[in-house]
């Protein structure tokens, strides 16, 4: 009996032992405890890059959070915040601007268990810039690069320049109707080198032989003798595979510079024994014989390639429209001024080379794929729908972001009347209404200004009888 009691007692014991084992380690601080293990972006960062629009911070355990009792701000402006994960709350409301700083803070019981409040800040990217605009082009060589660009800064501030754009077949058929409708012409004149890697050894569909054509050549060639400003773009076409790339179907639409190239990888474009860094110098070369035949000619090219990169209008988790911002900034500007150095080493000193910007809800946010001030001589960008006040504020924010660049209006589509932009404040280097075909008929040419989809014709009326816009009849001549 005695022998039993004793049983009885030592395993009372071993259980009470191990009731105060669990009990103390519930009570453990330093397991218990909910700890803040990091932030993004990380507390005191400064180079945050430009459009993040959100925040996480990650606990050492699993977290419920309460709308009630808490709240998070965003420099004192109330922010809205989720689990994400188990572990994370996610900070919304806000979207990083170049060299501004955000404070966040979330109240003690945000965090259910929490019951501190708990602040962090980081900073966007900051700017730099002379804010003096520079005199010459960065094609300094080029007699007549500098006269167009001379041109453009002394008239910079004071006139805009009226441009038109060229049908995907090279044709002016909106400048001609400018003409007829208005009694003068448009003073640039672009077009696009769309279809110049087209060639018959790698299309089915050859269409790059446009460029090399005789009446094709001469519309900008008399244009720039009238006195007049040449502009190209360029949506490359890019495959969307290795197999693609000898060879493209074009017919099936295997080849394409818009969302359906997810195969083409800018960030492989640069690498060497990629193929499509193969691809890329085939299109380079191409492109660079193009552009020869105006410098054989000493005809300036006021050159805008890669457009509208970042084209994540307003969706920074999902980069660019076209091929060449699906890889991010950095990718794009790698891209960039490996074309450059490109054109360079073929002895391409006749371009004037425009970067475009992109922008959501009138903010540019793309600061970080700027190729940077040695790359640029123009800082463009591209507007449509809106009205001449959200325009001259969207020229308003670029001069201060680009205080040392010139700021044009490269396209357009349907805006406010030009002479109001003006008024406005929004007082860019030159704009162009993209190309339209007939509203009635979207195969046809463009046969009635009033059928235009951008510009009809009292808007170009309008733009004619502004004393401040320039015209063909304007220029000086070179």
């Amino acid at each position: 009996m005695k022998k039993f009691s004793l049983i009885l007692l030592l395993a009372f014991a071993i259980i009470s032992a191990l009731n105060s084992c669990d009990k103390d380690d519930s009570n453990n601080s330093e397991t218990s405890e909910i700890q803040v293990l990091s932030t993004s972006p990380t507390d005191g960062e400064t180079d945050v890059p430009s459009g993040t629009n959100q925040a996480e911070i990650t606990y050492n355990q699993d977290i419920s959070y309460s709308v009630i009792n808490g709240s998070v701000t965003v420099n004192g402006e109330k922010a809205s915040f989720s689990k994400e994960g188990n572990n994370k709350l996610k900070i919304t409301g806000f979207t990083v601007k170049p060299g501004n700083t955000y404070k966040i803070v979330v109240t003690a019981g945000t965090v259910v268990g929490y019951d501190k409040e708990f602040t962090f800040s980081f900073s966007g990217k900051t700017i730099t810039t002379s804010g003096e605009i520079k005199t010459t082009a960065i094609n300094s060589s080029n007699t007549n690069v500098q006269k167009v660009y001379e041109f453009l800064y002394q008239n910079y501030g004071k006139k805009i320049i009226s441009g038109a754009m060229a049908t995907n077949t090279l044709p002016q058929a909106e400048a001609d109707l400018v003409k007829e409708a208005t009694g003068k012409y448009p003073a640039m004149l672009t077009f696009d080198f769309i279809f110049s890697n087209l060639t018959s050894e790698r299309s089915s569909w050859e269409q790059a032989s446009i460029y090399q054509k005789d009446e094709n050549i001469a519309i900008y060639e008399n244009h720039w003798k009238a006195g007049g400003i040449v502009s190209a773009c360029w949506h490359l076409n890019a495959p969307p595979s290795e197999s693609a790339a000898a060879y493209n179907q074009v017919n099936n639409s295997d080849i394409s510079w818009n969302a359906k190239t997810d195969g083409f990888s800018a960030a492989n474009a640069t690498k060497d024994g990629c193929w499509e860094k193969e691809f890329l110098d085939f299109s380079l070369e191409i492109v660079a014989k193009d552009l020869k035949i105006y410098k054989d000619k000493d005809i300036p090219v006021v050159w805008r390639p890669f457009h509208e990169a970042a084209g994540h209008n307003g969706n920074y988790n999902q980069y660019g429209w076209f091929w060449w911002g699906k890889s991010g900034a950095e990718a794009y500007v790698k891209l960039w001024k490996y074309m450059f150095d490109y054109f360079k080493n073929k002895g391409l000193d006749n371009l004037i080379w425009v970067w475009n910007t992109q922008y959501s809800n009138t903010t540019p946010l793309d600061y970080d794929w700027y190729p940077g001030n040695d790359y640029v001589d123009i800082v463009a960008c591209d507007i449509y729908e809106k009205t001449a006040a959200e325009c001259a504020e969207q020229y308003a924010l670029l001069t201060e972001i680009w205080s040392d660049k010139i700021i044009a209006l490269s396209e357009n589509g349907s805006i406010g009347n030009i002479s109001q932009i003006w008024n406005e404040g929004g007082t860019f280097s030159y704009f162009m209404p993209w190309y339209t075909y007939d509203e009635s008929n979207s195969g046809g040419v463009l046969t009635d200004l009033n059928k235009s989809i951008h510009a009809k014709t009292a808007w170009w009326e309008d733009a004619a009888n502004c004393e401040n816009v320039i015209f063909r009849e304007d220029m000086p001549g070179w």
